[in-house]
């Protein structure tokens, strides 16, 4: 799960765009292809591009989100322990 400012989600979708034109069929970062990058690899673009990221570790377990549904669930498991 990320949390991205205005800012954060402009530059993401632009560094997004170059990264299709650019790298498209082709390895990127740790994926054989672009297609089969995963968010990490992007993150990582971002990064070797000069971009702070901040990360949040997570203690005590981890919680999958996959649907709407899981992510309603872990937003009331969280405000139950609040």
């Amino acid at each position: 799960m990320a949390l991205l400012s205005e800012r954060g989600v402009a530059l993401f979708r632009r560094t997004y765009h170059e990264v299709l034109r650019k790298f498209n069929g082709q390895p990127f970062h740790e994926a054989e292809t672009l297609e089969k990058a995963t968010f990490g690899d992007m993150v990582q673009e971002l990064i070797d591009r000069g971009q702070v990221v901040h990360a949040l570790d997570i203690y005590k377990g981890w919680m999958e989100v996959d649907t709407v549904d899981d992510y309603r669930r872990v937003w009331a498991e969280i405000d139950r322990l609040s």
